[in-house]
């Protein structure tokens, strides 16, 4: 009898669970601008470090990535034109985990803020359609019950996202019901100043 095949190699899997983490000197942000169907990237540094960067077009991966150093206190913006039906999908990666995701077509306008406090971070979705825009903004990973909000033409509509239970780290995708391409996509931790945990993701699988 030939002997039993040995058993199958598998990936690494991420150790769970937190550590203590320092405070970090980052506040960043990155928000889009649509304009004439043109996507625009606003790399915001209000920290007290400079920052990196990383941009991948999810849609030209051959080209590899561009990347922006933003001093501390500055802004820069850059373009991407979208692919002839009009559609983008871009990666941005910073420091510490830091992750952006806009996805979707050059024609949708929702646009997406977020700002930190002390509480939490707050989302803002501000439509500049004719029309009222259904969205849901989901926690994908931390177990906050998803956000179900219509906004009316030319109106905004805010929340805070309390963050207390995740230790500052948050996970959250924008999705508008009409529009099943789009996506914006907001993950990283707040920092308050003081020192705080690692991930409490780190190791789950997630969405």
């Amino acid at each position: 009898m030939l002997p039993a095949p040995p058993p199958l190699a598998s990936l690494p899997v991420q150790q769970g669970g937190t550590k203590p983490s320092r405070a970090l000197p980052y506040v960043l942000h990155v928000h889009d601008l649509i304009d004439n169907d043109r996507i625009a990237l606003a790399f915001v540094n209000s920290g007290q470090a400079g920052a990196v960067f990383h941009v991948y077009d999810e849609r030209r991966l051959q080209l590899g990535p561009r990347r922006y150093t933003v001093e501390a206190g500055k802004e820069l913006r850059a373009d991407w034109l979208p692919d002839a039906d009009g559609g983008y999908d871009l990666w941005v990666l910073g420091p510490n985990g830091f992750h952006r995701h806009f996805c979707g077509h050059g024609s949708q306008g929702l646009a997406v803020r977020c700002a930190d406090g002390v509480d939490g971070i707050a989302i803002a979705l501000a439509n500049p359609e004719p029309g009222a825009l259904a969205c849901t903004v989901s926690d994908n990973v931390y177990g906050a019950p998803a956000w179900i909000v219509t906004v009316a033409p030319g109106a905004s509509a805010v929340r805070l996202w309390p963050l207390a239970a995740s230790g500052n780290w948050y996970d959250l995708s924008v999705q508008v019901h009409a529009w099943p391409g789009y996506l914006r996509r907001l993950a990283w931790r707040i920092e308050t100043g003081s020192d705080g945990i690692s991930d409490p993701a780190m190791g789950a699988v997630l969405r």
